[in-house]
């Protein structure tokens, strides 16, 4: 191997030092990114898997880890230095891109740090969440929120909350449904191959071919006829369902008012919802009783009927007849 002269040793000082410097700045960005929600910090692997698919178009779903095989098997080491399949240069796009991604990343897993200026993405990001941000969406939210033109991937995010709730609330389709699509969507999406109107129409046909009504008549039937018979309490999109219908009713109610509007947080976390009229207000007395009444069960049972004095009028086999819609969603009540 020739001598190098001392400019050219000089330079590949200076390289490495400024390569050095923007490792350590680098990783100081991404740490705190990663760790700015102190009550839930998020796993670095989690972030270099989901960077390593936006950035490098290797997904291989038959390999469980192969983000760390090719990143650290593959790509980064010696020999390739040798060779110079891998410079000083593709070392610093990949650690600057980590950078940049780092704080997307955290936007994406905590809303909370959208800037005002961002409130669209935190808005659209947030509706997501309500019908169910699942894994696969990740990639693609990184590589277009690191887009210069990300204000136009606002009706792509919208998309992507109708694509959850009817590939997987409606259709019932497995949870890794399209992922392998929507993992090269957000290759191609980082690298500026695709316009937002491009992406729109791909997972738009996407949606379209997965997406078939008849599943979720088959499921309802399921949950009704089957198992422990939870009917739509045992949906999953029960709650996303309810709380876009109640925001959908205030819009075209000009009597709604903010003071009981539903928040989300609130409304899901309580893991509950209740039905208008319940089962134990159409039952008898002998029957809530289960054939023994005590002072306390008929109490108890007065207390009931007091509850819902406006159908205090029916015998107790109409209003059964009222409860045959019971497990109905136009029966639920948050």
């Amino acid at each position: 191997m020739p001598l190098k002269n001392g400019s050219e040793e000089s330079l590949l000082i200076a390289q490495r030092q400024n390569l050095e410097r923007d490792i350590n700045t680098s990783w100081i960005t991404i740490y705190n990114a990663l760790g700015a929600n102190k009550s839930n910090p998020l796993s670095d692997e989690d972030f270099l898997k989901n960077h390593w698919i936006t950035y490098f178009d290797k997904y291989n779903r038959s390999e469980a880890e192969a983000y760390s095989g090719y990143l650290f098997d593959e790509q980064f080491i010696l020999q390739n230095l040798y060779t110079k399949s891998v410079t000083y240069e593709t070392i610093h796009n990949y650690i600057k891109s980590l950078q940049r991604a780092a704080v997307v990343w955290n936007k994406i897993n905590n809303p909370i740090f959208f800037s005002d200026k961002e409130e669209l993405h935190k808005n659209a990001i947030l509706s997501l969440y309500r019908a169910g941000l699942k894994p696969s969406f990740k990639p693609l939210l990184m590589g277009l929120l690191l887009r210069k033109d990300n204000l136009d991937f606002i009706k792509v995010i919208n998309l992507l909350e109708e694509y959850s709730f009817k590939i997987f609330s409606i259709s019932n389709r497995q949870s890794n449904t399209g992922d392998s699509k929507l993992y090269k969507l957000a290759y191609q999406v980082y690298q500026n191959e695709w316009s937002p109107d491009d992406v729109f129409a791909n997972i738009k046909q996407h949606l379209d071919w997965y997406y078939n009504f008849s599943f979720f008549k088959n499921h309802v039937v399921e949950l009704f006829e089957y198992g422990d018979r939870k009917g739509y309490y045992g949906w999953s999109g029960r709650f996303y369902f309810i709380f876009e219908y109640d925001n959908y009713l205030r819009n075209i109610n000009s009597n709604s008012t903010i003071a009981s509007k539903i928040i989300w947080e609130d409304f899901y976390n309580k893991n509950s919802i209740e039905h208008i009229f319940p089962q134990s207000a159409a039952l008898s007395l002998e029957e809530y009783c289960e054939g023994e009444i005590t002072s306390a069960k008929t109490e108890r049972y007065n207390e009931i009927q007091n509850d819902w004095v406006a159908f205090i009028n029916f015998a107790p086999e109409e209003r059964k007849d009222f409860l045959k819609v019971s497990k109905s969603i136009g029966n639920f009540i948050e």
